[in-house]
């Protein structure tokens, strides 16, 4: 008798989701954050944009999911809970449920109101300040 292994669940799919902008090398640091999450990350990773920019967040999810994700997180790239957190991602999740009616989705805290995200920025700050002092 043979005993095959269930294949290995995907696992999720991370959407990192910026704001966008009409300057196209103002995506740059996220790309390299995308590129660092992707050589990191065992699942499929798409970066994706609110506005302005390509891939928007319904394409990106749309790859994420030819991608074999059936879970998608969604992380947003953002300081605070805005507009965009409350009202525009429910309905990002509200339009992705419609096209793929079995994929879970999740969407974390923005990464500006992570405390280990806030840390790093406080420390960066700290460390400006002290380099302009006077010696």
């Amino acid at each position: 008798m043979s005993i095959t292994a269930a294949p290995a669940p995907t696992p999720a799919g991370l959407l990192l989701l910026a704001h966008g902008s009409s300057d196209p090398q103002w995506a740059a640091p996220f790309e390299q954050l995308a590129r660092s999450t992707r050589d990191a990350y065992p699942g499929p990773v798409v970066l994706g944009y609110l506005e302005r920019m390509a891939p928007d967040a319904d394409a990106a999810i749309d790859e994420l999911v030819r991608a074999g994700a059936a879970h998608v997180v969604i992380v947003p790239l953002l300081l605070a809970a805005g507009s965009h957190v409350r009202r525009d991602l429910p309905a990002l999740r509200e339009r992705a449920r419609a096209r793929h009616p079995a994929l879970a989705i999740t969407v974390s805290d923005p990464i500006g109101e992570v405390e280990r995200v806030q840390h790093a920025i406080v420390s960066f700050a700290l460390a400006q300040g002290m380099a302009a002092m006077p010696a």
